[in-house]
């Protein structure tokens, strides 16, 4: 008789019988479900090779005694005979072992007519599929042989083909895998990791990975059938496992870089649920620092946070606060801002993105500082009286700023309105109180700021007040934004109400004609009498008289004189100090300035025992386009600054005229060297050389200070400059010469 084993779930299940020889292949063990693999078969099952041979096609019988004498595991397409006579196509299996050869029929068709030609089989069903799948199949017996697989079985553990792996014992297989590739993870170690296998194994339904040494990540899955039996997959889950360690190494940079910004940030996916966060979102909102969890809802965290009392501004209108909080999820926009208050003091900016997939990038950053910094500006602007204003230059408008809604108040009120009469538009009532002429030339300065041309804007204009007056504002600003591409995008600044102090500039300047009036008078009242002295005392010196009369009259004379002198620059002073130099433009010969000068200041220089040298170029004699009286006296006081200071020697003037639009003047004298502290007194005006010992020293600085303010007036600049053999006055003006 033969010994049977329950296999029928088995074949119920994969459409299978399996059958074993003995080592000398004699007796046969055959599954009870035999019958039903052969469409009802009745009587004994079959108990020899021979009883097996005879239900296989006759045509098939050779191929088939070649199997079970084969020691080799092997596979091929037969026909077995069915109760009811017709061929079933089968795929037979068979791996010798220590128990015998192990062998398994495995129905791929239907039952066909016995005639049947088996050479023009296709591929069967089964093994067609069996091929297609991507992963690797594999059937154990009860005593855990490997009866079926595929051929993706072989290639995920280095085998050409799967068909030697019939018959196989699963723990072979390890070993073999071991043996030959090794297992990084049992490296050292092999029997011990390979028990640990496969008591897991053992324990029933498993499901394991393991890495093979050439890289890969294999996953395992087995399952256990009721009558022992396993069924597993292997498949290669090495692309998947590479993606999911760069997935963590990508969500590790990426906390890395959360973690190390300076603000509190957070990732909300597309139902508003919290799924990261760094830790500065918990530091910032210590109230609800156990509330940032990964999904729970940033609604949820807001609810929570105005129960435990961390927004002050939300009490009292808590559903409103929390619908404005949360309307980003209901706007259709990119970003929104917005400024929170906590109730630990602290100002926060809330600002969130929205993400292509729906979900949203949180900002939170600590504005604290900002805030109590524009507070102190406000309380210091508010103080001044200034009021702000910033420019959008995107849209021609004024833009309100906080900072402006703070100090506007007190430019409104300097022209007689308040908030209530701005309305909808600011840049309209503004423009509208500003007067016409000073509208377009604060417009050309704006354009000429932003165009780059000048560092700041700064204009005055008259503004009309509510009563009808006008009254004078002060804009000042100057670009406080760019876009990417660096072109300026809004400019701010203050306005400011000078009407005070135009009006103390207007009363300064009437003082300053009244001043000069007064001296031009009073310059007349004295010059007629002194004139009649001077005359009187020149008649007492024209007759017969004693050498010591002689003497007293001629100092009377020369003192008369310096007071007349004295008088003349006091006005002309008077008239450089306030702006008032008129100059008139008409044709002048420096050759000739050069010879009324000799003239003029010859006699003085000879009186001192002192030379004067004033050298011109061939050109002269050319025309050019000068004032003749402002000329004379410019370098007529330097002449008599260097003639003072010059104890012997020479004083030297050279004219140099080869440049046709400009005359260059350099004056050296015989004095002595100038120190640092000289030179920084040089050009001060009189009073600021009080306590100098040296008497001469006062006219020099006076008549220096007004040079100086003469040749300003005139366009040019007059300063000390080094050559070698000492420092001279350098006179550089333009005087264009006449074609």
């Amino acid at each position: 008789m033969a010994a049977t084993f329950d296999d029928s779930d088995a074949a119920e299940g994969l459409g299978l019988v399996h059958w074993r020889l003995d080592p000398d292949r004699s007796g046969l063990r055959i599954g009870p479900g035999w019958a039903a693999f052969l469409r009802g078969a009745t009587g004994a099952p079959p108990t020899s090779a021979a009883d097996l041979a005879d239900r296989v096609h006759p045509a098939d019988r050779p191929a088939f005694a070649q199997l079970i004498a084969s020691d080799t595991a092997a596979a091929c397409s037969l026909r077995v005979i069915a109760e009811d006579g017709r061929a079933l196509r089968i795929l037979c299996r068979v791996a010798p072992g220590p128990k015998g050869l192990s062998g398994v029929w495995i129905e791929t068709g239907e039952a066909g007519p016995l005639a049947a030609d088996p050479a023009a089989e296709p591929e069967t069903t089964a093994q067609r599929a069996l091929a297609a799948l991507p992963d690797g199949i594999a059937v154990y017996d009860p005593d855990d042989r490997l009866v079926l697989t595929n051929d993706r079985m072989g290639d995920l553990f280095g085998y050409p083909d799967a068909a030697p792996l019939i018959g196989q014992s699963f723990e072979d297989q390890v070993r073999d895998v071991l043996d030959r590739s090794g297992v990084p993870e049992a490296r050292g170690r092999e029997a011990e990791w390979l028990a640990d296998f496969l008591s897991r194994r053992a324990a029933g339904d498993v499901e394991f990975e393991t890495e093979l040494a050439d890289g890969r990540v294999i996953r395992m899955h087995d399952r256990v059938l009721p009558d022992g039996w396993r069924v597993g997959t292997r498949t290669d889950v090495t692309d998947l496992r590479r993606a999911e360690r760069e997935a963590r190494a990508t969500l590790a940079h990426l906390r890395a870089a959360i973690e190390s910004l300076p603000d509190a940030v957070f990732l909300l996916d597309a139902e508003g649920r919290f799924t990261l966060a760094n830790d500065k979102v918990r530091q910032l909102f210590p109230l609800m620092s156990d509330t940032v969890v990964p999904g729970r809802r940033f609604e949820e965290m807001l609810r929570i946070g105005i129960a435990r009392g961390a927004y002050p501004d939300a009490v009292g209108r808590e559903e409103d606060w929390i619908a404005e909080a949360m309307a980003f999820w209901h706007r259709d926009e990119p970003q929104v801002e917005r400024t929170v208050r906590l109730a630990n003091g602290r100002w926060i900016m809330a600002i969130d993105r929205r993400l292509p997939e729906g979900g949203c990038l949180s900002l939170r950053i600590d504005i604290t500082e900002v805030k109590h910094g524009e507070s102190r500006l406000a309380a210091v602007l508010d103080g001044s009286g200034h009021g702000t204003w910033e420019w959008d230059l995107q849209t021609g408008s004024l833009r309100a700023t906080a900072l402006m809604e703070q100090t506007i108040d007190h430019w409104l009120a300097s022209v007689g309105h308040d908030r209530a009469d701005v309305g909808d538009s600011p840049t309209a009532f503004f423009r509208g109180l500003v007067h016409p002429d000073d509208l377009a030339r604060l417009d050309a300065e704006m354009s000429r700021h932003v165009a780059g041309e000048t560092d700041r804007l700064d204009v005055e204009l008259r503004q009309r007040h509510r009563d009808g007056h006008w009254v004078w504002g002060r804009v000042r600003g100057k670009v406080s934004e760019r876009d990417l591409q660096g072109r300026p995008t809004r400019v701010a600044g203050v306005i400011v109400d000078i009407t005070d102090f135009k009006t103390i500039q207007q009363d300064l300047q009437r003082s300053a004609r009244l001043k000069l009036e007064f001296l031009e008078r009073i310059s007349h009242e004295i010059r007629t009498p002194l004139n009649g002295v001077l005359g009187t005392v020149s008649l007492l010196g024209a007759g017969p008289a004693p050498e010591e009369q002689a003497r007293l009259i001629e100092m009377a004379e020369a003192a008369g004189q310096r007071l007349v002198a004295l008088i003349d620059r006091l006005v002309d002073l008077t008239r450089l100090e306030d702006g008032q130099v008129p100059l008139t433009a008409e044709p002048v010969r420096l050759e000739e300035i050069a010879e009324a000068l000799r003239a003029a200041h010859g006699p003085a220089a000879g009186r001192k025992g002192i030379g004067l040298d004033i050298l011109t170029d061939r050109t002269a004699s050319a025309p050019r386009q000068a004032d003749p009286d402002q000329l004379r006296r410019l370098l007529g006081q330097l002449i008599d600054h260097a003639i003072a200071r010059s104890p012997q020697g020479t004083v030297e003037l050279r004219i140099r005229t080869a440049d046709p639009d400009a005359v260059r003047c350099d004056l050296a004298d015989g004095g002595p060297a100038l120190d640092e502290a000289a030179r920084a007194r040089l050009f001060e005006p009189l009073y600021h050389e009080a306590g100098n010992a040296r008497p001469e020293a006062d006219g020099d600085a006076l008549g220096l200070w007004a040079a100086r303010r003469r040749a300003e007036a005139m366009g040019g600049t007059l300063a000390l400059f080094d050559r070698p053999g000492g420092a001279v006055l350098r006179l550089d003006l333009p005087l264009p010469r006449i074609a």
